[in-house]
């Protein structure tokens, strides 16, 4: 990675909402999720701009029937190729809330950030599955970077935003798309950095959450995470200890916004984001003496 590298982590997505390949025993690449980052190559690749890193990966599968639906997940493109395309490892169990598949509490993921795979500019990425079973909902959710920034010293504070009642979002159906966030609080003036976030959304019929992340306004990366059915649901615990490095940054009068991937189209109701914030300067821009 070069000096110029851009900070932040970024979340990229490829989803099947009807996968069948169990008949003929093949991988089948799945949909890539049009990104605001890396440029998409035909209906299943995404291409990077600039040189960067695969950091983790999570890919998961379920059907509307309490069986393991996902069989084998990989990853392709031209570099990774000169060796092999690298499985993903482990896959994510089967979570069926309400009957709706869904990921599972503390999301099991491919964790790289000490020996990440390389993604260089201007090739193309596509992720390939293999279902078990018919009928299997598949997502698989990269976080990628173009450098590591650690995290800051400070003490860690939790902020809590919900979906205001009367802001129930129809999301456009597997697109990133935004919602309403009320912050429960309000941060004193300063900037701030992002440690974890945390998203959780209810399963219902036709609403499959599956990832939510965040749109910072001077920060061109998009950091996100694994959807949770519950607020009992424990986050990634990788992130959570701060394997992943600094998420982003931004400053207390410029709130991050949020946009979510459902695999479904009914509205988003009561989604609820947490983040773990360390305060990095005060109004005047001075570094923060909080420890």
């Amino acid at each position: 990675m070069n000096d110029r590298a851009r900070p932040g982590m970024h979340m990229a997505a490829w989803y099947s909402g009807d996968l069948d390949t169990s008949a003929t025993n093949a991988l089948t690449a799945l949909t890539a999720a049009a990104d605001s980052v890396l440029a998409r190559s035909g209906s299943t690749g995404l291409v990077a701009s600039r040189d960067m890193e695969i950091a983790a990966a999570y890919a998961g599968g379920s059907t509307l029937t309490p069986v393991p639906g996902l069989k084998r997940v990989r990853l392709s493109a031209p570099t990774l190729a000169q060796v092999i395309a690298p499985a993903v490892r482990p896959l994510a169990g089967v979570t069926l809330a309400g009957g709706f598949p869904s990921p599972p509490s503390d999301p099991v993921l491919m964790v790289l950030t000490d020996h990440p795979l390389p993604l260089p500019a201007g090739e193309a990425l596509t992720v390939l599955a293999e279902a078990a079973v018919d009928s299997t909902i598949v997502a698989a959710l990269l976080f990628v970077r173009e450098r590591f920034d650690p995290i800051p010293p400070g003490p860690m504070y939790v902020l809590r935003g919900q979906q205001p009642a009367s802001g129930a979002t129809t999301p456009t159906q597997n697109v990133w798309s935004p919602i309403n966030i009320d912050w429960d609080q309000q941060l004193p003036a300063g900037r701030y950095a992002i440690v974890w976030i945390q998203y959780v959304a209810a399963a219902t019929a036709n609403n499959y959450p599956q990832a939510a992340r965040l749109v910072l306004a001077d920060q061109v990366l998009r950091p996100g995470a694994i959807a949770q059915v519950a607020v009992a649901d424990t986050p990634n615990r990788q992130m959570q200890d701060g394997v992943f490095g600094l998420l982003g940054t931004f400053e207390s009068f410029a709130m991050p916004t949020v946009e979510v991937l459902n695999l479904g189209s009914a509205p988003t109701t009561s989604a609820e984001i947490n983040l773990g914030l360390i305060r990095l300067t005060d109004a005047q821009g001075r570094p923060c003496k909080c420890s």
